[in-house]
């Protein structure tokens, strides 16, 4: 199953375009102006003998430039396809990036895209999209940025001259083709689980089970303050059920701590307060435990959803879970839309849908079908895997959307191309839970948002991850807070599980590490929830809601762990 090996570990080399295989005239586009430079079709052809990938990345600011369209530059490459088939030869991938900051072409015009030599977005993405190995590939080009871009992505890089092109891959062919393949990190693994364990274990739980609970109105506070003491604030219901899920995934690691009686007391709370006698669920509550906002909403019902099919299997008591169909129930008589999904309730802007509270009804119907077994909440589950494919996901991008009209068209504005790399992880982990609880595999849709969510949203400098990414590549909003590399944990977590890509395994260790980072505080178990866009943590308290994020995550890297040789 994981493998020491990357059983992939493809072999490639990256070449630029202009002034690398071809005569760079400036905005070279029509077919009839293709010339090869001297060696570039043997070149390509050795690398094709070789078993070696032969990928194109290339700057083609043209486009923006409103000097020829996409079309054209597609035409361009079908027409050096053809030329180099009749040599025998041919190119795997065309990697191109059509954005420019001086652009005239608004669809195009952006600065410093990410895809843009010397930034090294394409071939960190051919990287993930073919698996291949990065010390078993090279970047060959005639400019600094193309070196730039290619050790920028962690892989060889060499500046050519022409006429020289030649020599430099039979050189490059030699190393790629003899170099050890990557070997998974397993050890360094396996110690983060056991870090996580201890900190889950010694830190985390006994605080806040400690300070985080309140004896007197039987609720868990929202906040936790630098010291641990708990800071006053509305208790949302949503906190009641993510503290509630918290303690019974505790008793299922192992936590020899006061777990049942954390999960009993969460789900006196969902009973008596938070689900409503007329159906739904409340949306806040006071300091004495009591509903004092009733308002309904769709992403807190799931959550009451959720925690109490999980409830029901840690405590074994059945008729929780059957409780939460029975709230399951009220939303679909009740928020049934027929477009497709469900209305939101009465605490978010109604004119405008949303993904995310359905990505978490569906987390919440896999926890009751785990709870009971009955098919009808898988079958309830694929229904809104089907929006997922054919509604939330851009096919243009390869992105997850967040905002639509009520008919699920993207949203109008800039609100229809902004996406968040948090929940790109989050949905590559459910739909893999999906296609193991079903026959529906959606995993090839889910692994191209895997691969946008690296890409695009996590800095390859400093794996610091933005909050909000323009789905065409770029950083919209550059804080980042905690809770995104828990699901990019998660969703490296299983790609490793399943493929024992090295690339996976290393990248699953950068996510914990960082979260370490936002742990790194004054009182153990405690978090800081932001980083500034200036690289610096916001000065706040620890909000309860994002314990839900980290332990499922680390109970995620310690069940992998622990199934490692």
């Amino acid at each position: 199953m994981r493998q020491l090996v990357n059983p992939g570990g493809q072999s490639a080399v990256f070449f630029d375009r202009d002034g690398t295989l071809n005569r760079d005239d400036g905005y070279t586009w029509k077919p009839e102006d293709l010339a090869f430079l001297p060696g570039a079709v043997e070149a390509i052809r050795a690398c094709n003998d070789a078993g070696v990938l032969a990928i194109v990345v290339t700057n083609q600011s043209g486009v923006a430039r409103g000097k020829y369209a996409l079309a054209d530059m597609d035409a361009f490459h079908r027409h050096m396809q053809a030329r180099l088939a009749d040599a025998g030869a041919h190119i795997d991938a065309f990697y191109a990036c059509p954005f420019h900051e001086g652009g005239v072409v608004a669809a195009f015009t952006r600065a410093d895209h990410p895809d843009r030599k010397p930034n090294p977005g394409l071939i960190r993405r051919a990287l993930m999209e073919w698996r291949i190995d990065p010390a078993r590939a090279v970047m060959i080009g005639d400019q600094p940025r193309d070196v730039e871009a290619g050790r920028a992505a962690g892989v060889a890089a060499i500046a050519v001259k022409p006429g020289a092109l030649r020599a430099a891959v039979t050189g490059a062919l030699k190393k790629i083709t003899t170099a050890e393949p990557t070997a998974s990190p397993i050890a360094a693994l396996k110690d983060r689980a056991a870090k996580a364990r201890a900190w889950l274990f010694d830190s985390a739980l006994p605080i806040w089970w400690a300070r985080g609970f309140d004896r007197a109105s039987g609720c868990f506070h929202e906040l936790l303050g630098a010291d641990g003491h708990p800071v006053a604030a509305p208790r949302r219901v949503r906190v009641q059920a993510r503290q509630t899920y918290v303690y019974a995934a505790a008793g299922q690691l192992g936590w020899t701590g006061p777990w049942r009686e954390a999960v009993e007391a969460g789900v006196r709370v969902l009973l008596d307060n938070a689900i409503r006698t007329d159906g739904g669920t409340a949306h806040r509550l006071d300091a004495d435990g009591f509903a004092f906002d009733p308002r309904r909403d769709l992403y807190d019902t799931a959550f009451v959803i959720f925690a109490l099919a999980h409830a029901a299997k840690a405590l074994r008591q059945p008729a929780l879970a059957e409780t939460g169909g029975e709230v399951f129930d009220w939303v679909v008589a009740n928020w049934s839309h027929p477009a497709g999904g469900f209305l939101e309730g009465e605490v978010v802007d109604a004119s405008v849908r949303r993904q995310n509270p359905h990505m978490h009804l569906l987390e919440a119907l896999l926890a009751l079908h785990e709870a009971t077994g009955a098919q009808r909440y898988i079958d309830e589950a694929l229904k809104i895997v089907e929006l997922f494919e054919t509604r939330f996901v851009s096919a243009q991008h390869n992105a997850l959307l967040e905002y639509f009209t009520d008919d699920w068209r993207p949203a109008d504005g800039d609100a229809g191309a902004i996406g968040e790399p948090g929940h790109q992880f989050e949905w590559v982990w459910l739909i893999d839970r999906v296609s193991k609880a079903s026959n529906h595999d959606a995993r090839a849709l889910a692994r191209r948002l895997h691969i946008h969510g690296e890409v695009y949203g996590v800095a390859p400098e400093t794996g610091v991850i933005a909050d909000e990414v323009w789905v065409d590549g770029g950083v919209k909003t550059a804080t980042s807070r905690f809770w995104p590399y828990t699901e990019r944990l998660k969703a490296n977590l299983v790609d490793f599980e399943r493929t024992g890509d090295p690339q996976s395994c290393a990248q699953a260790i950068a996510a914990f590490d960082s979260l370490m980072a936002y742990c790194d505080v004054p009182t153990p178990g405690l978090w800081r929830d932001r980083r500034q866009a200036n690289g610096q943590f916001a000065d706040e308290p620890s909000p309860a809601s994002t314990f839900y994020h980290a332990i499922l995550a680390f109970s995620e890297l310690i069940r992998v762990a622990d199934g490692l040789p």
